[in-house]
């Protein structure tokens, strides 16, 4: 069984909660269920050798980790947002208690014609909402 507040998925998007059920590991890891989404997705922008757009650099674990709250807000929809709010607050310090910039969500990438599926979107955010694991 999942450790995830799944009841309250189930009242605010039910297709979500579908996806935890059946797809989502209760504790992603990034080698074997972050790393391929990012590669896929991420990497030709984000990559520490190569272009390193917006400062953010994806091709890593220690990378990603330290990126993981601003980039999964810009990966999700406002579905996936709403369900992970208070693992998606930004950095203490900055005083806003607002998880992520409603312009920001669903913005990477940019110009893709096919953005990340729900699968992949709620991986991300299941990911850093468990710790970030490598």
């Amino acid at each position: 069984m999942r450790v995830f507040p799944l009841l309250f998925l189930a009242a605010c998007a039910p297709d979500i909660a579908a996806v935890m059920a059946d797809s989502v590991p209760a504790t992603p890891s990034f080698s074997a269920d972050v790393a391929p989404i990012l590669e896929q997705h991420c990497v030709r922008c984000h990559e520490r050798d190569g272009t390193l757009d917006g400062g953010v650099e994806l091709d890593t674990y220690l990378g990603a980790r330290g990126a993981r709250v601003s980039s999964t807000c810009t990966s999700v929809g406002d579905d996936v947002v709403d369900v992970y709010s208070a693992d998606l607050l930004p950095e203490a310090g900055n005083g806003s208690d607002v998880p992520c910039e409603p312009w920001k969500t669903l913005s990477m990438p940019p110009g893709a014609e096919v953005k990340l599926s729900i699968v992949e979107q709620v991986m991300l955010a299941q990911w850093v909402a468990t710790g970030a694991q490598p």
